[in-house]
Order: structure tokens, then sequence, then C-alpha cells
């Protein structure tokens, strides 16, 4: 079993390896804003509060924050996301087919959560950059197995 998680960890290392380079990561985050804003551009959301605007603007990100108010959850759900569960096109693009539950920490009952096919690619993601971020740590082979 030893070798398991040497060669777990050393593959790791090897992906590592073959897609290092850094990138600012407010630029990311500037990047990862306009994709979201291109994506919901045409959603109901997206032309109530002007993406199209934002996204023609000189600072996307000081535009978003002007346009775009903070909602609670009750309110966001019962403004958008109880129209998204019988509509298409109201917050994101297309129909939603799935609803997460939250854990019910900041009231006392479960909220449900829009969730997307982008959004569990997206998780899908993030999952495995957190995995490739293991070869930042000297951890022992022993951990991978």
């Amino acid at each position: 079993m030893a070798a398991l998680g040497y060669l777990i960890k050393n593959a790791i290392r090897l992906k590592s390896r073959l897609t290092a380079g850094y990138i600012d990561p407010f630029i990311q985050q500037q990047q990862q804003l306009r994709w979201l804003l291109q994506k919901a551009e045409h959603t109901a959301f997206g032309k109530k509060y002007g993406f199209s605007t934002i996204l023609n603007s000189k600072n996307t990100v000081e535009s978003f924050q002007k346009r775009i108010p903070i909602f609670e959850y009750d309110q966001m759900h019962r403004q958008w996301w109880s129209r998204q569960q019988k509509e298409a096109n109201i917050t994101w693009p297309g129909k939603l087919n799935y609803h997460a539950l939250s854990s019910g920490t900041t009231g006392p009952e479960s909220k449900k959560i829009p969730v997307t096919t982008d959004m569990l690619h997206s998780i899908r993601s993030v999952g495995i950059k957190q995995l490739e971020a293991l070869d930042n740590f000297d951890l022992p082979s022993g951990l991978f197995e």
C-alpha cells in the first residue's frame, strides 16, 4: 500500500509542475466576475441590474458594486429564486433542476439553494485544484493512501 501513496503524491507533483504558473488573484477574480456577468447577462436578473452596462464599463468591479444590491437570503429567495424554480432564465440561464439544502445554521430550518450544472462543474474544478495544491506541502506519502 505504501506504493499507492507514493504514486498518488508523485502524480499530484507532476500535475502541479505541468500546470505551474502564477496569476494574480485579483485578476483571476475580475475574470471570473466578467464570465459570470456574461453568462447571466440575458437573464431577468441580469437585465434588471444592467449586466451589459457593467460589462461595458471601464471598471467592472466598481460598476458591479454600485449597481448590484446586497440581498438577505429571504429577500433573494422571494424575489428571484422562487421564480427560478418555475421559470427559466431568471437568475441563471436555463431552468434549474437541482436545489441543495443548507445546514440550517442561520435559522430554524434549512434553506433551498439553487444548484446549476455550471456550479457543479466549478465545485469539481475547485476540488481538483485543492488536491493539486497539496504539492505545496511536504506531506508524507502515507497520507495519500
